[in-house]
Order: C-alpha cells, then structure tokens, then sequence
C-alpha cells in the first residue's frame, strides 16, 4: 500500500504549489519503496509538473528499479518538454524491455505538431539512431499535413547514413505532387549542396511544369559543383516536355541581336533537348562570328554528349582560330 503522503501527492490538483512538488521530488530520489518511488514518478507526470522534468531524467537514467525507470519514461512523455528527448532516446537502450517499451511510447507523443521542436537537437546529433528518430518524428508530422516538418525531412536527405537518407525520400514520396513540390523547389536552394542534389533526383522522378523555373535557375547558377550542376541538368531532361522549345529557339537566334545573355542562357538550356531543331540551333551557334556564342554552343555539345555531339564538335575544331573557343 503506497503512503499516505505520496498518496495525498497524486491527488494534488494541477498546478500543485513548490513545497508539494519539492515533497514529491524528494520521495522520488530518496524514498526506501520502489513502489512509492513509482508513484512519486506517476504523480509528476499527471501535475504536469515542467519543473521537475531534470528529476523525472535522473530517476529515468539512474534509478536501480525498472519499475521507477520507466514509471519517469512515461511522465516524461506526458510532459512532452523538448529537454526530454534525447535522455527518452537514450533509455531505448536500458536493460529492461518495458523501460525500452516505455521510452518508445514516450517519443511518439512528440511527434504531433505541438512537441516536434523537441526533436529538433536530435536532428543535429552525432548518433544515427537519434537522427534516425528524429526523421521519423518529423517524416509522421509532415504526412499528417504539418507543413513547417518538412525542413527536417529534407535536410535528412544530406544524411551521411545511407538508412536515413532512404527513410527522408521514401517519406517525402508519400506527399501528393502538390504538397511535395514546394518543398523540394526550396530546397533547391538551400545551403547544403547535398540536399540540393537529393532534391532534383527527387524532382526528376516526379516531372510537374511547376518544377521547370526553379530547376532552369538552378541549372544556370554559377558556381555549382560539376556533379551538382549535372543533378540538375538530368532533372530538367526529366522535364524537357514542359520546356519552352520555341521561345527558346527565338531567344538562341537573338535576331535584333541586342540581348546576348539571353542567347547564351537558350544555348545552354537548349544542350537539355533531344530535338532536332535544338541540335540545329546549336550547330549554327556553332558559326557565328560572336566567340561566346560559339564558346556556349561548343559547351551545349559536350553537356549533350554522345557520338554525334563529339563529331560535330571534331569537325567545327579546325576552322575555329579563337583560342577562348
């Protein structure tokens, strides 16, 4: 039978004033029953009691009973503090299955919109498992129409575990074109060059005309890395159908011959089309008097590549005296 006082304890309405939490926090770390201790643990959680969250950790990390152990696993879920976290993902290693089970339960109760940010250190760590968590927790958010959980999904995309940058994609896969699209648009300019690359192999297996201004400035930008920039060069191939061919034709021809960077922006788009038309257009850039034009159309060829780009490429060498070129 528990003790009165603990007893008293859990009756306690919320908010409970500090010398009774102070009471129960005490009962918690020092009384002789593991079974007062689990009730010590219980009645924290139902108070709602934040300021006894570091408490509710230590006994979860250091008590010797099971029972204690999991009893603060479980307060610390029904708390839902963002603190608590990455102690709960540590107790899914405690020796005990219903301590592990316990932690487990606790965790899921974060993933709801309102506790994500607890989360949010997890994404950071240095231990897979936690990041893998973490995806998870994020990746449930996202699917239940949570929009603000993308960030941690795609940016587990550039994961350096291989697991966990499968689980990223195979949870964004479960967004509708519309709900997907937004955030892999973002991310196409994002910091990290990795999840630029993960997000236009995703936009690549998913063509959407929405896709093909932000996949064509990314593709133009200066300055990327040569497998980036090829990223994005396959991902607008997956999207040539929704391409411009005709504005882009008059744009390469540049008739009024008054607007070159708009030339040179067509030539190097018109590398992504297997047209006839475009190979045309590129093979006559390939004799104009300007030399960046004949410079952008020699790199439109070797951005197209195959057998037939590299004849061309051989027989316009000989005739070309600009050594820029």
């Amino acid at each position: 039978m528990l003790l009165a006082g603990i007893a008293t304890a859990v009756e306690v309405p919320t908010p409970a004033t500090p010398a009774q939490l102070a009471n129960i926090v005490d009962k918690l770390h020092h009384a002789d029953s593991f079974r007062v201790r689990v009730a010590a643990a219980t009645a924290l959680g139902r108070l709602g009691a934040a300021p006894a969250e570091s408490a509710l950790i230590r006994a979860m990390q250091e008590d010797d009973h099971w029972a204690v152990r999991a009893a603060a696993a479980s307060s610390l879920g029904e708390l839902g503090l963002p603190q608590s976290v990455l102690p709960l993902l540590q107790a899914r290693h405690d020796s005990e299955a219903l301590v592990r089970d316990t932690a487990d339960r606790a965790l899921r109760r974060y993933q709801s919109p309102e506790r994500l940010a607890g989360f949010a250190e997890a994404l950071q760590s240095p231990q897979p498992e936690a990041r893998e968590a973490a995806t998870r927790a994020y990746c449930a958010a996202l699917v239940a129409g949570h929009d603000p959980a993308a960030f941690g999904v795609v940016n587990a995309l550039a994961d350096p575990v291989e697991s966990i940058r499968k689980l990223a994609a195979a949870c964004l896969a479960q967004l509708s074109q519309s709900q997907l699209l937004p955030h892999l648009t973002a991310a196409l300019v994002g910091a990290n060059p990795q999840v630029r690359f993960a997000a236009a192999h995703l936009l690549a297996a998913r063509p959407d005309i929405h896709a093909v201004e932000p996949l064509k400035a990314a593709f133009l930008r200066r300055g990327e890395s040569p497998w980036l920039r090829a990223a994005f060069a396959d991902a607008l191939r997956a999207h040539q159908a929704y391409l411009d061919l005709p504005t882009l034709l008059r744009a390469a021809a540049d008739p009024d011959g008054n607007n070159r960077a708009a030339r040179l922006r067509a030539l190097e788009l018109l590398a992504l089309i297997d047209d006839e038309q475009a190979q045309g257009m590129l093979e006559a850039a390939l004799q104009d008097a300007d030399p960046r034009v004949r410079s952008q159309a020699a790199q439109s060829f070797g951005e197209r590549g195959g057998t037939r780009s590299r004849r061309i490429l051989q027989d316009a060498l000989p005739n070309e005296r600009d050594e820029r070129v």
